[in-house]
């Protein structure tokens, strides 16, 4: 019993590497199927799927690598070194289709030339190595095994420069995709306070589970990215912390892909309708709508109560008064001093407050209230109310 024991540990051991590093190629295939069966049919989802899919290749890569099958592995080195340094500009764009690009610009694709050129020089310059100078280069240099014998020939010392580029190329990748990428975070979060407020902490929520994820998996790559694989290689402690990682950002990554149901897109769809109502709508004859003032502006808002519709949106009262979106954002902004979402919630919150007061309502909920407010969900409701009164609506209630 005790040496069937034994020959199961023994077994473990020798396998461990290969179970742990198949973790992360099980988990990108796992979502990657996911998202292309996922009735959610918008595009990011899709490009996300693709993503995913590539990123088997450098996982399949590092299982070959940590269970040290040196012939395979210098077979796939070369993809593996392109779709490496593709997979942070792939999913900046994957961010930018969210939030700026209603639709794929394969123009962008330029961003793939600096994984695709160090890729064909990694592939030349093992191709032109003779066999002794190719192990050293696998076994030496890449595996850091046995003695370094210095100096490297010329071929293998090439290859030892481009591996250095690989590492600046990819810290640049990262910081670069993650700073853009969060500008266009912010701009999208902009355009939807403008056109949706009640979309807003919805979408917000959505978003940054992307972006949290998409900071993780970047402070992650430059960590592993400048300790070397090498160091994980004999540990497997260390291995299992690596692989665990990666399938459990991944998972992440999927998971807010997955739950995305709104992008750039949408926001571009509704605004093109409204463009289309706005061409068949006439001017009403109770406002000019060049010289319409914010005071009569917001009598138009208390007197038709416009601000109770969760949908509201800044077209909807230019459809309503003929005139364009910019002319109404200029009145909304300058005069007032707060954008749209904030001018509407700030109805919605008097309304409320108003309900409160009223003895007639004891019987409403808080929820109920809420919804006759115009709040889309309670939660943005409770949120509103307590950054502009300084207490929640519930205490609120309760003293009055």
């Amino acid at each position: 019993m005790n040496k069937l024991n034994i020959h199961s540990v023994k077994t473990l051991v020798v396998f461990f590497p290969l179970i742990i590093s198949i973790l992360p190629l099980f988990v990108s295939l796992f979502w990657a199927a996911l998202l292309l069966i996922s009735k959610k049919n918008i595009v990011p989802n899709y490009y996300l799927a693709l993503i995913l899919s590539l990123s088997v290749i450098p996982f399949f890569t590092r299982l070959l690598y940590f269970n040290r099958l040196y012939a395979l592995f210098a077979c796939m080195d070369h993809l593996s070194i392109f779709i490496s340094l593709s997979v942070f500009p792939l999913l900046y764009y994957y961010v930018r289709l969210l939030t700026h690009d209603p639709h794929v610009d394969w123009r962008w694709m330029w961003m793939l030339l600096p994984s695709f050129l160090l890729a064909l020089f990694s592939f030349f310059l093992s191709s032109a190595m003779r066999p002794e100078e190719l192990n050293m280069y696998i076994h030496h240099v890449v595996f850091q095994e046995g003695k370094f014998q210095r100096p490297f020939p010329m071929l293998v010392q090439w290859q030892v420069i481009r591996m250095a580029v690989c590492k600046i190329v990819l810290g640049i990748q990262v910081v670069l995709s993650l700073y853009f990428g969060c500008r266009h975070v912010i701009q999208y979060l902009h355009a939807i306070k403008e056109n949706h407020p009640n979309k807003e902490d919805k979408e917000w929520r959505r978003i940054k589970w992307v972006l949290w994820v998409f900071c993780i998996l970047s402070f992650f790559s430059l960590v592993i990215n400048a300790v070397g694989e090498p160091r994980f290689i004999d540990k497997q402690s260390s291995l299992l912390i690596d692989c665990f990682t990666y399938a459990l950002l991944i998972s992440l990554l999927g998971f807010a892909g997955y739950h995305q149901h709104f992008s750039i897109a949408d926001l571009e769809h509704f605004a093109n309708n409204n463009k289309r109502k706005l061409t068949r709508t006439k001017p009403t004859n109770e406002y000019k709508p060049d010289s319409i003032s914010k005071v009569q502006l917001n009598e138009l808002m208390e007197k038709e109560e416009l601000f109770r519709d969760p949908e509201l949106r800044m077209t909807d009262i230019a459809l309503k008064i003929g005139t364009n979106r910019t002319y109404l954002s200029r009145i909304v902004n300058d005069e007032s001093g707060s954008n749209f979402c904030e001018w509407v919630n700030g109805f919605r919150i008097e309304y409320a407050k108003n309900t409160m007061q009223n003895d007639q309502n004891d019987h409403l909920t808080l929820r109920q209230i809420s919804e006759m407010s115009g709040f889309a969900t309670f939660g943005v409701f409770y949120k509103v109310f307590k950054a502009k009164e300084g207490i929640p609506p519930g205490e609120y209630r309760n003293s009055h």
